[in-house]
């Protein structure tokens, strides 16, 4: 419950279930029945206003402020054709609002409420990429939120990769292909000179790498998209929803992907998770 001057709004994860002016206050509650790791519970107070639509029967709310929601239905005017692609890809959206508000600083994929920066807001970017990435984290990261730090390429690998398959959905493979070899190139001719070569799993934290160093991102998206063309896409994406449904609002480490990759592909891919995941190949 926010307990905040009338002309303000609190945005939360979970459904609105009351929301009251009293005496200049505006008090407003937010529940959800959804489980969600500690670290996507986020609130953020401010004078928004409130863009409404909807993505099939999944509510979309934007939280901007007034002098940027002419931008924000510019930037987000592509959002329902991107839940649209993920839900193709992956499984349907699983929570009950897809949310998303304007913030100062950084994106984070906050549980049906996406902390989104102000700056990328004011671009009028219709492809935008951060947008897309930090959707695909609700099923990647959100849904099935990993063990701990060791599998955290579970969550930064596949949505990086979803902008590679957002690419595909909006200008074709060769577009799909265009962005993957971007990754490639930012990989090699960058990530790896000023991080190092290390694997996805169990990467060091301590600099030049971090909690999130990028190698889990750029080299993590590729790898996922040279295990696509391994497998061939029944394969792949019959894996990967086969591992969210087996771990939904839940848990999973490194192990349980590869364990549903195998099952839906009937592959044995330890050599493949040694070299690329498990090892420093690059």
């Amino acid at each position: 419950v926010f307990n905040v001057p009338a002309n303000y709004d609190a945005a939360s994860v979970g459904a609105r279930t009351s929301d009251t002016v009293v005496a200049g206050r505006r008090i407003v509650e937010w529940t959800t029945a959804e489980p969600f790791a500690t670290y996507l519970l986020t609130f953020s107070i401010a004078p928004y206003v409130l863009l409404k639509s909807n993505a099939g029967a999944t509510p979309i709310e934007i939280y901007t402020l007034a002098r940027d929601s002419a931008s924000a239905r510019i930037a987000f005017k592509l959002l329902p054709r991107m839940v649209q692609m993920l839900e193709s890809r992956f499984i349907p959206y699983p929570f009950e609002k897809i949310g998303y508000c304007g913030t100062f600083r950084g994106a984070m994929e906050h549980q049906t409420m996406i902390s989104y920066p102000v700056s990328l807001i004011q671009r009028r970017d219709t492809i935008n990429d951060v947008a897309l990435h930090e959707l695909a984290h609700q099923w990647f990261g959100d849904l099935v939120s990993p063990l701990d730090f060791r599998h955290a390429w579970l969550t930064e690998s596949f949505a990086t990769y979803s902008e590679c398959l957002w690419r595909e959905e909006l200008f074709g493979f060769p577009g799909y292909l265009t962005y993957v070899n971007g990754k490639v190139n930012d990989y090699i001719k960058s990530t790896s000179k000023s991080e190092g070569v290390f694997a996805l799993y169990d990467f060091p934290r301590k600099a030049p790498s971090s909690n999130y160093p990028v190698t889990i991102y750029s080299k993590g998206a590729v790898v996922l998209g040279m295990l696509r063309w391994h497998l061939g896409d029944s394969a792949f994406f019959g894996g990967l929803r086969n591992y969210l449904t087996a771990h939904f609002n839940s848990t999973a480490t490194t192990a349980d992907m590869k364990a549903s990759l195998e099952l839906v592909s009937g592959k044995d891919l330890t050599s493949f998770f040694n070299e690329w995941v498990f090892g420093k190949g690059w």
